[in-house]
């Protein structure tokens, strides 16, 4: 579904769903966080966001509302199956 929306930054047809990492959810090594966490960026975002390294600080420079986008994506739900959004995080 998040792949069917532009990229969240510049609008392009999305090619990829960026899983986020959201503190406080448990995850192993090379294991994602699920689909309830994925935002929309084209290819050279999502490439230009992992080159970066810092999650946060490249959305944040470009002007993403995680907590929105996540918001809107579940249809104005905030939150996961238990209501909450990475408890602990800065989303």
């Amino acid at each position: 579904m998040v792949k069917s929306h532009g990229c969240c930054i510049c609008r392009n047809p999305a090619a990829d769903a960026h899983h986020l990492r959201i503190v406080g959810h448990k995850r192993g090594m090379s294991v994602k966080n699920g689909d309830d966490y994925t935002i929309p960026l084209c290819r050279r975002h999502h490439d230009e966001l992992h080159a970066m390294g810092d999650e946060k600080l490249f959305l944040d420079l470009h002007g993403v509302n995680v907590r929105e986008l996540l918001r809107q994506f579940r249809g104005g739900q905030d939150g996961d199956e238990q209501g909450n959004i990475g408890e602990g995080s800065d989303w």
